[in-house]
């Protein structure tokens, strides 16, 4: 359907309703690979559905000698470590975007360890070819300002190392909340890690010693705060709105669990219940411009942008780097598709841009292209909200991380109509 696009039209903007959130996909690909490195499996439950985990528990399951990663970032950068450190023999394949994606720093530090990996396009790049062994340890260094994911899936093998991996971390860091997340998971399960000095500033390494993964018989995934971000952006564009979010906690692993921080100035009320949260508008936005610093937190960058030109509410975004290397080039996306429709977006640098939402108006004819990137159907999609109906080229791809999402739509924005345009 990559050539079909979807509809939606409603005649009023309110937004009530509950809504299961899809399970976190960051978890979720996490425990696949701890899961697959421990010697006692657990039950995962509540695990994410999404094709970024399919994907992932496909290719952690198979004996197959060609693995193929697709488009799937943290699948590629993971599976890239997982294969290196076992007794694999694998050829890993990939989509086209994913050969332009970063990996010659991870690729690099697997080198050092003592791997055996051979880039078959590119060197540093996707595809290659592995020969997994038991992989030595000890110290080395890598920039943590590319991917947090290349620590990530350093960190999550380390524990099967003859010797204590040493990762001293140089420059600034992003996405940090990602490692945090990894640290805090392998903790959970046994793990001796140096986090809580890490985390608190007192040392730039992270120690993981070696040992084995201990878990319980069942682990439960909370659901996917990064996907709450879509429904925060309707209820802030609504005129009226009141939406049960399942299984989001206050105590949560996840970094983009400070969305309520986020909206509440945009008039938007987080109550927190057993089963998850209510978010609610309780009155139009105190704010006259926005800046924030998405260094912590890329996934919201886009939800925000579309927010800001949906209120009229100018904007500073930063803390935008990794952006340009995601399943599309997320800071020229904001200034091309926000621009068709008459928003103001000036790319100050690589790592920042500002919007002025002055001239922002719905084009009968303009179609949001989604770049083969979920993030932009999802996050352009509560616009609907704003100007009473949205158009959007290639609706499947919000399978990657939020299969049911347009069933959600059609269930939440009352009065809608949502129709797949061949």
């Amino acid at each position: 359907m990559e050539n079909a696009v979807l509809s939606i039209e409603l005649t009023h903007p309110t937004t009530l309703g509950r809504v299961n959130l899809p399970s976190s996909k960051s978890i979720t690909n996490r425990l696949l690979i701890i899961n697959a490195l421990s010697d006692k499996k657990a039950n995962i439950l509540n695990k994410s559905t999404a094709n970024d985990s399919v994907v992932m528990e496909r290719n952690l399951s198979g004996n197959e000698e060609i693995v193929d990663v697709e488009d799937a970032g943290t699948v590629a950068r993971f599976l890239t470590a997982y294969f290196s450190a076992g007794d694999f023999h694998k050829k890993l394949l990939c989509s086209n975007r994913m050969k332009e994606r970063p990996m010659q720093q991870l690729i690099d530090a697997l080198l050092q360890l003592g791997a055996e990996i051979h880039c078959t396009e590119k060197e540093g790049y996707l595809p290659a070819e592995i020969k997994g062994k038991q992989l030595d340890g000890g110290k080395i260094s890598i920039s943590g300002n590319i991917s947090s994911q290349f620590l990530s899936a350093l960190i999550l093998i380390a524990p099967t190392f003859k010797k204590p991996l040493e990762l001293e971390i140089t420059g600034d860091l992003v996405s940090a909340p990602y490692l945090y997340m990894t640290l805090s998971l392998l903790e959970s399960f046994g793990i001796h890690t140096n986090s809580e000095e890490f985390i608190q500033g007192e040392s730039n390494s992270i120690i993981i010693s070696p040992g084995k993964y201990e878990l319980p018989e069942e682990i439960a995934v909370e659901s996917d705060w990064s996907s709450a971000s879509y429904w925060y952006a309707a209820a802030a564009l609504s005129e009226r709105s009141e939406i049960e979010l399942k299984g989001l906690f206050e105590q949560s692993l996840q970094g983009d669990a400070i969305l309520p921080f986020l909206f509440d100035t945009f008039g938007i009320a987080t109550n927190y219940t057993r089963d998850g949260i209510i978010i609610s508008k309780v009155s139009e936005p105190e704010i006259e411009d926005f800046e924030f610093d998405f260094t912590d937190h890329p996934d919201l960058a886009l939800t925000m942008a579309v927010v800001c030109c949906g209120l009229n509410i100018p904007a500073t975004l930063t803390g935008l780097k990794t952006l340009a290397d995601k399943e599309s080039n997320r800071i020229q996306v904001i200034a091309d598709e926000l621009g068709k429709m008459g928003a103001g977006v000036l790319i100050i640098d690589e790592d920042s841009l500002e919007i002025d939402p002055n001239h922002f108006s719905f084009h009968e004819e303009s179609i949001v292209e989604t770049h083969h990137d979920h993030r932009i159907a999802l996050a352009f999609a509560p616009l609907a909200l704003k100007f009473g109906r949205i158009k959007i080229q290639n609706p499947d791809v919000v399978k990657k991380s939020y299969p049911n999402y347009w069933d959600d739509i059609a269930e939440v924005y009352k009065t809608s109509k949502v129709d797949i345009l061949e």
